[in-house]
């Protein structure tokens, strides 16, 4: 069940529950998701009765409940894939170069080399060609 719809300039964000957990998803312009985060819940917190807000897309989102105010903070997504990167968790940054990666300049061309790099370093030149196949956006 959708509880409440954002826009966060050209993306959208969405909080959803399915009556036992609620999450705020990140989807692209397209409709791919490119990130979920799931909502912390107090004891006797309803999904139902939760709110999602927000001033302006570079602004925090609130959420709030009877008994919960809860802020989040859209971080800028090529900050965010550097991260991904860092932490070695080069799915996820592949999945958000492809989903939203295209309208920032440079996110792309980041991911593919920082995903390709350890691959290439070992020599593992075909492994690095089944990764660069997973980009759609590459020029």
């Amino acid at each position: 069940t959708i509880q409440g719809l954002m826009p966060l300039g050209r993306q959208l964000a969405a909080l959803e529950s399915d009556g036992r957990r609620t999450s705020l998803r990140f989807y692209s312009n397209s409709g791919d998701l490119f990130h979920a985060v799931e909502v912390p819940m107090s004891r006797g917190a309803f999904h139902s009765h939760l709110h999602l807000a927000a001033a302006a897309p570079h602004l925090p989102m609130y959420l709030t409940g009877p008994r919960e105010f809860l802020v989040f903070q859209v971080r800028d997504l090529l900050e965010y894939a550097v991260q991904l990167l860092e932490e070695k968790r080069f799915d996820e940054a592949i999945r958000l170069a492809n989903s939203v990666g295209h309208g920032i300049e440079g996110l792309g061309h980041i991911v593919c080399i920082k995903s390709l790099g350890p691959d290439v370093q070992e020599g593992n030149y075909e492994r690095a060609c089944q990764i660069l196949q997973r980009f759609r956006y590459m020029e």
